[in-house]
């Protein structure tokens, strides 16, 4: 009878052995995205979810939406066969809300965007995007050769107010004096708007334009194409993603959003429990969640190195990023 133990033991370990040793459950992960997600944000995700697939902590599926699926359909479909449901479509909140209303014993991470009320078994993750806005701030009133800038928002609300009194507390930094001017477009879809509005700031001796308004902020990027002359070069700053393949002679570089690091945030909350449920979390440069890009390698190292200076500035607490009109006066006071 001992002999028999002693065999079946030896058979349990060489088999725990053949599959990889005993391992906890992992975690079963579920994506939503769509069909025309940009690859930008698509392979720094998916980097993400194969460095946890690969240390053994998930298993995750991708569901991609398209234009003849439910969304409903999809995420309920995503909380039946996860543990996990990722979001990163700023469009369907009110699908993942309500599907995390209806699966309680399911977790759900929304990535870049909030709810008034978020159900306990979910979390929102937001960028500072005022603490990316600052650094571009930086680059452009460096980069500029007529002390000129300007912005241009899609809509004006809280939100991208954020992006505006971000650059320009980053401006005024490191140069008090340099003239901003600023314009809201009301359309985060009309490029022509963008194009106009670009139009009468180059037009008026602007040659750097940071634009947080999606399509409307394209016309931005062309406008400085048809603007730009060898003695006086036009730049723009993008938003969101690198968007130099627009015009790599002509966006300066880019404020983004890094939702990689902003995954790997929130994936790392829930694996090792240091969240709340029903909570918004807002992430910046601390997290790598915001930061700027310069693919197209138009700024110099030497104001690349000052940008990434005033990043570590505002990681020590040494400079709070004003992210409200008020805050922005008092922060320029200061200055």
């Amino acid at each position: 009878m001992r002999k028999l133990t002693i065999l079946m033991l030896v058979i349990l370990l060489l088999l725990g052995s053949a599959l990889g040793g005993y391992s906890v459950k992992k975690t079963r992960v579920g994506w939503i995205t769509d069909d025309s997600y940009p690859e930008y944000w698509s392979t720094q995700i998916t980097d993400v979810l194969d460095d946890y697939t690969n240390d053994n902590s998930i298993n995750y599926l991708i569901y991609t939406l398209s234009i003849k699926s439910s969304n409903h359909t999809t995420y309920d479909l995503s909380a039946r066969r996860n543990d996990v449901t990722i979001s990163t479509q700023w469009q369907d909140l009110d699908s993942v809300v309500d599907t995390a209303n209806s699966f309680s014993s399911k977790y759900f991470i929304v990535i870049d965007n909030t709810n008034e009320t978020i159900p306990e078994n979910m979390n929102c993750y937001t960028s500072k995007v005022h603490e990316g806005s600052f650094l571009v701030g930086v680059i452009a009133a460096m980069s500029t050769k007529t002390d000129k800038i300007a912005f241009i928002g899609g809509m004006n609300f809280d939100f991208i107010n954020q992006f505006e009194i971000g650059y320009i507390a980053g401006a005024k930094t490191v140069n008090p004096d340099i003239e901003i001017s600023v314009a809201y477009a009301d359309s985060f879809a009309n490029e022509t708007i963008g194009y106009i509005l670009a139009k009468e700031f180059y037009t008026n001796g602007i040659d750097i334009i940071y634009s947080a308004a999606g399509a409307t902020g394209n016309g931005a990027i062309s406008a400085a194409e048809d603007f730009s002359t060898e003695t006086d070069y036009k730049w723009a700053i993008g938003v969101d993603i690198d968007q130099s393949f627009y015009s790599p002679e002509h966006v300066l570089c880019s404020m983004v959003k890094n939702y990689g690091a902003m995954v790997d945030y929130a994936l790392d909350s829930y694996l090792k429990n240091k969240y709340t449920g029903g909570s918004e979390y807002s992430i910046g440069l601390n997290e790598d969640a915001v930061g700027f890009s310069d693919l197209a390698d138009n700024v110099s190292q030497d104001i690349k190195n000052i940008a990434n200076n005033y990043k570590a500035i505002i990681i020590s607490g040494d400079i709070i990023v004003p992210v409200t009109y008020p805050e922005l006066d008092a922060y320029l006071s200061t200055l």
